[in-house]
C-alpha cells in the first residue's frame, strides 16, 4: 500500500483518481492546489511520514504542478512525482521530465490504468 497525494484544482479529477487509488488499497490524501499540497506534505513530514507518490495537475491557481514538483523533490528525493495534464504538447512533457516527474496525459483512453500502474 502506497501513500499518495493527489493534487488537482478540478474536483471531479481529484475524486475520480483518489477513489480509484483507494479501491486499490492505497492511503490517499487530496489537495486543490500546490499551496494546499505543500502544507499537507509538510504536516506529514513533521509527523515522520511521507508520501510515496504525488500526482499533480500542471495548471492550478496559486502554485502550479511543476513548481510544486520542484519544491517537493527538494524535500524528499524518494517521492515519485506524476505530472497530469490535458495538454500533451512536447514542451509540457519535457517540463514534467525536467522536474523529475513522469507525464500522464489526462485525455488518453488509458489515463486511469496508467495512474494505477504508476502507483504500484
Amino acid at each position: 500500500m502506497a501513500r499518495i497525494l493527489v493534487v488537482d484544482d478540478e474536483g471531479v479529477i481529484r475524486k475520480l483518481v483518489s477513489a480509484s487509488l483507494k479501491r486499490g488499497g492505497h492511503d490517499v490524501e487530496v489537495a486543490a492546489n500546490g499551496v494546499e499540497a505543500t502544507v499537507l506534505y509538510a504536516a506529514w513530514l513533521a509527523e515522520g511520514r511521507e508520501f510515496h507518490y504525488v500526482l499533480t495537475d500542471v495548471e492550478m491557481p496559486e502554485c502550479d504542478g511543476l513548481e510544486l514538483a520542484r519544491m517537493l523533490c527538494a524535500q524528499c528525493a524518494q517521492c515519485k512525482i506524476v505530472i497530469m495534464s490535458s495538454d500533451d504538447e512536447p514542451d509540457r512533457v519535457q517540463a514534467a521530465r525536467d522536474v523529475g516527474g513522469t507525464f500522464v496525459h489526462k485525455a488518453s483512453s488509458d489515463f486511469m490504468r496508467r495512474i494505477v500502474e504508476l502507483s504500484m
